[in-house]
């Protein structure tokens, strides 16, 4: 019967990895890991602001406060979550849930942290992992305009990535355990929640 298992098991694995090159590195097997998206999201506030004009105080937001992945995860950071859609070098078609929480670096610029992100194509197959980053200035960016408040137009996503893990049949090692992360790049406007997302880089496959 474990022998079963076993052959079971490289016989998947080989699989997955037989319409894409093995590379053999000294953490062991990787293939390719290729994703395009393009998709929108919006920001949480950890408050609600007053209208204009009002007398009001900002008061909590219980969007953000009853969740609590958001309010352990961001610690009273605002929230972008965005969903997207793409195509993947593994999966192939695939939506996207995502969620970080957001901030600055101590020179100024936006910044983003705690990330997580799920790929899952049709037949609930999935990819998912971590992430952070920065965003850089272009030519159309435009600073926040109060505090909480996210900056808009365009930037550039300077982000780093690692794959946690994947649904079991996939096989997919955990490079974010070894802290093994890879670039991410892309576009996005803050403000709206619309980003391009782009990765280039291997995943681990267990055998």
């Amino acid at each position: 019967m474990r022998q079963t298992r076993i052959t079971t098991k490289l016989a998947a694995a080989a699989l997955l990895v037989a319409a894409a090159p093995l590379s053999v590195k000294a953490d062991g097997l990787r293939i390719p890991f290729i994703a395009s998206l393009q998709g929108g999201g919006r920001v949480i506030l950890p408050v609600i602001p007053p209208a204009p004009g009002s007398p009001s105080q900002p008061a909590p937001n219980p969007e953000y406060w009853n969740n609590p992945d958001y309010a352990t995860r961001c610690q009273g950071a605002p929230v972008l979550v965005t969903e997207a859609a793409g195509d993947t070098s593994v999966l192939g078609l695939v939506t996207d849930l995502q969620s970080h929480c957001l901030g600055t670096t101590p020179a100024g610029a936006p910044s983003f942290f705690n990330g997580r992100f799920r790929f899952a194509d049709p037949n609930g197959r999935f990819i998912e992992g971590e992430y952070f980053g920065t965003l850089k200035q272009t030519v159309a960016s435009q600073p926040p305009p109060a505090p909480m408040a996210p900056p808009s137009g365009t930037w550039i996503i300077d982000g780093q990535i690692c794959v946690r893990g994947a649904s079991p049949q996939l096989h997919i090692g955990d490079d974010c355990a070894a802290k093994r992360y890879f670039p991410a790049t892309g576009v996005t406007d803050p403000s709206t929640g619309v980003a391009s997302i782009h990765l280039n880089q291997t995943i681990p496959v267990r055998l």
